[in-house]
């Protein structure tokens, strides 16, 4: 028997399409004491992926069920406590599952009464049929398509004061939900909101996420520095491959771009894939591609997981055989190809003004942004002032090949 109380928690709602406007309100909606049920409706939902929390430790049940354009209900089903991103506040999350059919409006019961009566809802609506583009950096094999920030959430600021990082590491993660979706545009910008509205984060935690599509989406920038390896993200690149794999792996071609991915990172940053490093901030010995859960090797880490499940975590050490056979990973790292172009030297790393470059004469050396675009030619054996350009990580080329990233804080 569900007990008639006010609607005591607080909850996120993202529904939208593709191209979506979103907006977030603040309210304390009701448990009608009839029915003892909040409902929401609109005539515009076919996506939604609903987050409840409260500022409670203690989990409780909430029910949900979604009324679709023939006025049909679906059967209540429980939401799924949310362990992706938790934070350090005593909030709970929770989450219920993707719908694949447009929507009118959906419910919420409790089964018991939940303290601290508040709400925010985070709401995201069709406002065309347009589809996103991916962007391509022209930085060959190494980089794949992607789909950035504005392609996912017009609306979803990047971090104005981060913490600036060069990757020693690259962590792979899972979200532990979502394993299929009508809509992972959405379900992206469902995380960000996750991570900064719920978690207070100053941005979503992850440089990179990849659908089971395979399609990436842009996270943090290179080189800012994420939130998602356990207190101690310094020196790391974060990669969330979205769904659960606690008992599956991620699609072929999900994991496939994962691989293209983690080659075009260890190319930039010069990083062995084969090999285990050690990490400044946790003090300790990590695999130079590792699991969310490999923190757990660091007494400076501040949390446990499961990250990136079970069955995912076991399959890493193919993902690492896979980039390291790369033609082009191997162009660039393991080859002696080219070899003389890497005898440069560059100082400061990272710099606030200029650096000083020593190289091969005559040889023709250029400098990128994140982006692939050529920003200027870099001079040899001489100083190179770059104070004109904006904070972030670029790209030292010669003939095409990458040959030191360096980043100006």
């Amino acid at each position: 028997m569900f007990k008639s109380v006010l609607a005591s928690f607080s909850f996120l709602l993202l529904v939208g399409t593709t191209i979506s406007q979103r907006s977030t309100l603040e309210l304390s909606p009701v448990f009608y004491p009839e029915k003892n049920v909040v409902a929401i409706e609109d005539n515009d939902i076919n996506f939604i992926g609903l987050s409840l929390y409260h500022f409670d430790d203690t989990p409780f049940k909430i029910l949900y069920r979604f009324q679709f354009l023939d006025n049909s209900w679906s059967d209540w089903s429980e939401l799924k406590l949310e362990e992706h991103g938790k934070g350090t506040n005593e909030r709970q999350a929770y989450a219920a599952n993707p719908i694949h059919q447009a929507i009118h409006a959906f419910q919420l019961k409790a089964a018991s009464e939940v303290k601290q009566p508040t709400a925010r809802i985070f709401i995201s609506k069709s406002k065309s049929d347009q589809f996103y583009e991916t962007t391509d950096r022209g930085f060959d094999c190494e980089q794949p398509d992607f789909c950035d920030r504005s392609c996912w959430c017009t609306d979803c600021p990047i971090d104005s004061s981060p913490e600036f990082t060069t990757p020693t590491h690259i962590i792979v993660h899972h979200s532990a939900g979502f394993n299929e979706s009508p809509d992972f545009v959405e379900v992206v910008a469902y995380y960000y909101d996750l991570h900064v509205n719920t978690n207070g984060w100053d941005d979503i935690g992850y440089n990179w996420l990849i659908d089971p599509n395979g399609v990436i989406y842009e996270g943090r920038p290179d080189g800012y520095q994420g939130a998602h390896f356990s207190c101690i993200n310094e020196n790391t690149v974060g990669i969330c491959v979205i769904g659960d794999f606690t008992s599956q792996l991620p699609t072929e071609e999900a994991m496939t771009t994962l691989v293209d991915l983690i080659g075009f990172e260890a190319s930039a940053h010069k990083l062995d894939v084969t090999d285990e490093t050690y990490h400044l901030t946790g003090d300790f010995i990590l695999p130079t591609i590792a699991g969310h859960r490999d923190s757990s090797g660091s007494e400076n880490a501040c949390s446990g997981t499961s990250c990136p499940g079970d069955t995912f975590y076991s399959f890493l050490d193919v993902i690492r055989e896979r980039v390291a056979t790369l033609p082009c990973y191997c162009g660039d790292v393991s080859s002696n190809q080219d070899l003389h172009l890497d005898n440069i030297v560059v100082y400061p790393n990272p710099f606030a003004h200029s650096i000083h470059m020593e190289g091969i004469e005559n040889e023709q050396y250029q400098l990128m942004n994140s982006q692939g675009q050529l920003i200027l030619d870099l001079k040899v054996q001489s100083e190179n002032d770059l104070s004109h350009l904006p904070k972030g990580l670029y790209f030292i080329s010669s003939k095409g090949k990458i040959l030191q990233s360096i980043l100006k804080k």
